[in-house]
């Protein structure tokens, strides 16, 4: 190989591992966006808006598939580098990342019947306490506290 085939492909090593370290940077930028909450503001999501992250122009998408408990987020966009030859050249680049939701369980009308039925909660054992005049007893307190006794028996 001669020298000036191994300076060629040092200089396309180290264009290719400069992209790469701009590529990861710009990454991390938008994934701290989107779990700081500010993705919605700063990334325009879905809009076919080209966003600037530094000296990066990229277009932010999502997309939640039904019965999934992922968010997908994609980007794409062009990465400006510079060097001395060519000056600044645009690279295409492409990124996504995956972010978990909050599952919130959905009940039917049938699991809050049952939920119902199962636990009485502290506000029947209440009022069954000063019926039968055993169980638990709360009694509120001119100091705006309340006292929770197993015994019928209140001091304030």
């Amino acid at each position: 190989m001669s020298d000036i085939e191994s300076d060629q492909d040092d200089d396309e090593n180290n264009s290719k591992s400069h992209l790469a370290e701009e590529e990861s940077k710009l990454e991390k930028q938008v994934i701290k966006m989107i779990i700081g909450g500010k993705a919605e503001e700063t990334l325009k999501p879905n809009s076919g808006q080209a966003v600037e992250i530094g000296e990066h122009h990229i277009c932010v998408g999502f997309h939640v598939e039904p019965g999934s408990v992922y968010r997908v987020w994609e980007w794409h966009g062009h990465i400006m580098l510079f060097d001395d030859e060519n000056g600044y050249n645009p690279e295409y680049i492409y990124g996504n990342y995956f972010e978990k939701l909050r599952v919130v369980p959905v009940k039917t009308k049938q699991e809050d019947k049952e939920e119902k039925t199962v636990n009485p909660g502290l506000k029947e054992l209440i009022s069954s306490s000063e019926d039968s005049g055993s169980g638990l007893r709360a009694t509120f307190c001119p100091d705006g506290f309340f006292e929770v006794d197993l015994y019928p028996k209140a001091t304030c």
